[in-house]
């Protein structure tokens, strides 16, 4: 059992999570995995004894950090005691991961498997030695509005024949549901995908706890053998209740705890106080839910006879085309008010039908008119559209598990675009307005979506919806990068691995940045000029220059150089010579100087810029009057050859002719003289 798994004393290398402990790497604990990551042996930092166990989850989910202060007011000895969280960084691979330390559990697994086969307990054991002692630390889960979310008897550490209680295992390295089998889900969560469950509600935790305690009466699971879609339909046919307990003779306290635990209409469902006051000696009778309300006739669809709502969401998810056309012709709205009485329903099915009108046809139509129509029948069950089912509250976690799978995202963009969730909403009498905010969220998601620059599009909407997901852009997705602070160590890492690529960001990075420092994404906006890349680079370094600033660290040696190996060109934008060379040099001193700000007040220095604007200026202007001189100068020279060709014969004929007159004379007075 897991219980013989627990160890005092570790060996090897500790590596530090969070503020307080310290885990040995080279001492697993197979016994204790989760769902969420395997577990080692931990203790706290400079203990002499390793009392702890270290969860190290795994990458690229998105643990529920934002759960942890909940958890630390939490101190009920059936509820494993969380100690400390954080992050790790794990010599053995170089990544780092979130991580969580808790107290090691006081006994062993209490199942090992949900198909294990085990004598029944007694009524008293069950009541007094395991419902009341973990009725005790639900309460304060729902004293905290915070839901388990892995109640079921492989997560509780007990030993049946002990006096210690038993204690509820870990919760935060998984989001609710994934993880946690469907027999001990809701109706509504179990026709939903793992991860598209969302974050539930306390009472969800009631009906897990009535699946444990049926196990216990029976000494089995009753559903052993069975499909996750097999398990779904008996639920559906019969009830909860019904399905699980059957005809099994159970004792008459077990039967009125396991009626108000498993009933299916979660406003009817026995809460975290009703179960303390069946403790206590209280008799609490659970209502008939108006989810199995039968009609007078059933509606015929498909060949299927269908007597209640359920069923007939089930039946029109499964084939939209047919649906749609019946309810088109009104056959459905008339089957709604005549043979089940129900007016309001039919209502709302109309008010579904015009808010789809008003959008007009599209290509998937029937489809869209079935989940209105699903949506307006079971206000609080999941969203069907196309083959998918997902809690309104659970998109986001579908949408971030589609993405770090690699699936296409279409499905639930479209969920999106056809503003289901604003119909939910609406649909939501009792608790309307506290859902406003939810739907406005999802309206500002699908505008993100409809953008398609850096820093929008799919990317942005799934971090605005999941505020606990780490960045999953695969330049950092192995660094665990959830906090602003994580980010830049993250990339600095990245600098020294030879297959970097080209430049430090990518969509999904940007849309994380962007969520997670608001305010910072107008600087992004000069990076959507794939035209002009200098220009790009250099609002790149704009945008970590602000993040290095904010965020730290303060020395980034890698990044720098990264920076400078893009933006080395855009010294070349000086004009003047000396001032270039100089840039130049001052650019490799500030890249080894690991301050991205003394690369921007280089490259992006106003005043620089504006002087050798002026001098460039000033030079221009100086050449153009030399060459305009040159072009007069040239222009007189011309002139002058003109005039020496024009003139110059006649006077050279007239000098010649006088020279020869005067050479005559003075022949003929040298002969008179002679």
């Amino acid at each position: 059992m897991a219980g013989d798994e627990r160890q005092k004393q570790g060996t090897g290398e500790t590596l530090p999570l969070g503020q307080k402990c310290e885990v040995f790497a080279a001492n697993p604990m197979p016994g204790f995995d989760t769902v969420g990551g395997p577990t080692f042996l931990a203790r706290m930092k400079g203990a002499s004894t390793a009392d702890l166990m270290a969860i190290v989850c795994r990458q690229g989910y998105a643990a529920r950090m934002d759960a942890v202060s909940q958890l630390r007011g939490i101190d009920h000895p059936s509820i494993l005691r969380l100690i400390d969280s954080g992050t790790i960084n794990w010599a053995a691979d170089g990544a780092r991961y979130a991580g969580f330390v808790y107290e090691q559990p006081t006994g062993p697994r209490f199942w090992n498997s949900l198909d294990e086969v085990r004598a029944p307990l007694s009524e008293d054991t069950i009541n007094r030695f395991f419902v009341a002692p973990l009725a005790g630390g639900l309460q304060q889960f729902a004293d905290v509005a915070l839901m388990h979310g892995s109640v079921r008897p492989t997560n509780i550490f007990w030993r049946d024949d002990d006096a210690a209680p038993p204690q509820l295992g870990e919760c935060v390295s998984v989001s609710p549901g994934v993880g946690q089998p469907i027999l001990f889900e809701s109706l509504d969560r179990a026709q939903a995908v793992a991860y598209g469950r969302g974050p539930g509600n306390t009472v969800d935790d009631m009906y897990a706890l009535g699946v444990t305690v049926v196990m216990l009466v029976l000494g089995r699971n009753p559903m052993k053998g069975m499909d996750d879609a097999a398990i779904v339909k008996a639920k559906l046919d019969h009830g909860s209740f019904n399905a699980l307990v059957g005809n099994q003779r159970i004792s008459s306290s077990h039967f009125e705890l396991l009626r108000g635990l498993l009933h299916d209409d979660p406003k009817q469902r026995w809460t975290a106080h009703d179960l303390a006051q069946w403790v206590s000696g209280q008799r609490l009778t659970p209502k008939q839910s108006e989810f199995s309300k039968r009609a007078q006739r059933a509606f015929v669809f498909e060949g299927q006879e269908l007597w209640n709502l359920r069923h007939i969401v089930q039946a029109f998810a499964a084939a939209p085309g047919p649906a749609a056309r019946l309810i088109e012709r009104g056959e459905f709205d008339r089957w709604l008010r005549r043979s089940l009485s129900d007016s309001d329903r039919a209502d709302s099915v109309q008010e579904a039908l015009d808010t789809l009108k008003k959008s007009g046809r599209t290509t998937h139509y029937d489809e869209q008119m079935v989940a209105m129509v699903g949506i307006a029948l079971e206000p609080q069950g999941p969203i069907s559209y196309r083959g998918l089912t997902v809690m309104p509250m659970g998109i986001g976690g579908a949408l971030a598990e589609t993405i770090r799978t690699g699936g296409d995202v279409q499905l639930i963009s479209e969920i999106i675009a056809n503003q289901f969730i604003a119909f939910w909403v609406n649909q939501q009498h009792e608790a309307k307005a506290e859902l406003v905010p939810f739907a406005q969220q999802f309206e500002r998601v699908r505008g993100f979506i409809e953008r398609g620059t850096l820093g929008s599009g799919i990317e942005r909407a799934v971090y605005e919806m999941n505020p606990n997901l780490p960045c999953l852009s695969p330049l950092v997705m192995n660094q665990h990068v959830l906090t602003p602070r994580d980010l830049l160590p993250a990339l600095e890492k990245l600098t020294t691995q030879s297959n970097r690529p080209r430049e430090p960001i990518d969509r999904h990075l940007a849309a994380w940045m962007v969520v997670r420092y608001r305010g910072i994404d107008y600087l992004l906006q000069p990076m959507n000029s794939p035209d002009n890349p200098l220009k790009r680079n250099l609002a790149l370094l704009t945008f970590f220059n602000e993040w290095q600033l904010k965020f730290g660290p303060e020395k980034l040696p890698g990044m720098t150089n990264w920076m400078f190996s893009l933006l080395e060109p855009l010294a070349r934008r000086y004009h003047h010579r000396p001032t270039r060379d100089e840039v130049a040099e001052q650019l490799k001193l500030a890249a080894a100087s690991g301050q991205l700000n003394r690369l921007v007040q280089l490259l992006d220095d106003p005043k620089l810029l504006e002087r050798d604007r002026q001098s460039f200026d000033a030079a221009r202007q100086i050449y153009r009057a030399t060459v305009a001189q040159i072009g007069i100068l040239e222009r007189q020279a011309k002139q002058h050859k003109e005039v020496a060709m024009r003139y110059g014969r006649p006077v050279a004929t007239y000098v010649a002719w006088v020279l020869a007159a005067m050479a005559m004379l003075f022949s003929i007075i040298r002969y008179m003289t002679n």
